[in-house]
């Protein structure tokens, strides 16, 4: 072999089958107890380690009943992780963080994400707020766009009655939460009552 191992390096392992308990075992490295169990019900146990796919591949769910709209029955992706959430420098020109937190998990095409936001020193002017920093770029479709809620909010708030209620949402093409008052229109970073006040935020959208 290309990799200097010999064949019987290469395939030493076991494979039995026990009739009294109906199932085909795999072992590797002629394990006593095979590491992969074909149960004679059609299930599959793995005593140690991952099911690995190659890229693109994944779980087909073909097997379901099909729906209008339907696009994929495959998944292809599952991952968990951290972004590193931060204003748009367009609205704060210039920012000093105490803190910037947050973690991501991608199911498929969904990913659902947290974040958390506190500023010790910033400067602001009349640009729309937008974080940036999430870990994937959204989808180009207004209807798989997604959206963020506060789930606490220090004083974080929006000045002047019309202002009162935030939206957010996450924009098409985007990796950015872009900010919105009560009447609909851009919030401006100068808009809100303390930009430096510490935030917690949340959301879905699709990739």
């Amino acid at each position: 072999f290309a990799d200097g191992t010999s064949g019987l390096d290469r395939y030493r392992g076991i494979i039995g089958y026990s009739h009294n308990l109906n199932r085909l075992e795999l072992a590797a490295d002629g394990g006593a107890t095979g590491n992969v169990k074909i149960l004679g019900d059609g299930n599959v146990e793995i005593s140690n380690g991952n099911l690995s796919f190659a890229d693109g591949h994944g779980i087909d769910f073909g097997a379901t009943s099909d729906a209008t709209g339907k696009a994929s029955e495959l998944l292809d992706d599952y991952e968990e992780g951290t972004w590193t959430p931060s204003y748009g420098t367009d609205a704060v020109p210039s920012s000093t963080y105490s803190t910037q937190t947050g973690a991501y998990t991608k199911v498929g095409n969904l990913v659902t994400f947290t974040g958390r936001l506190q500023l010790s020193a910033a400067t602001t002017n009349s640009g729309q707020i937008v974080i940036g920093g999430l870990p994937f770029t959204s989808n180009s479709t207004d209807a798989r766009t997604g959206g963020v809620n506060f789930s606490y909010m220090d004083n974080w708030r929006a000045s002047g009655q019309s202002q009162a209620t935030i939206g957010a949402h996450v924009g098409t093409s985007s990796s950015g939460i872009y900010f919105y008052d009560g009447d609909g229109n851009n919030l401006a970073a100068n808009g809100v009552n303390d930009i430096k006040r510490n935030i917690y935020f949340y959301g879905q959208y699709y990739t």
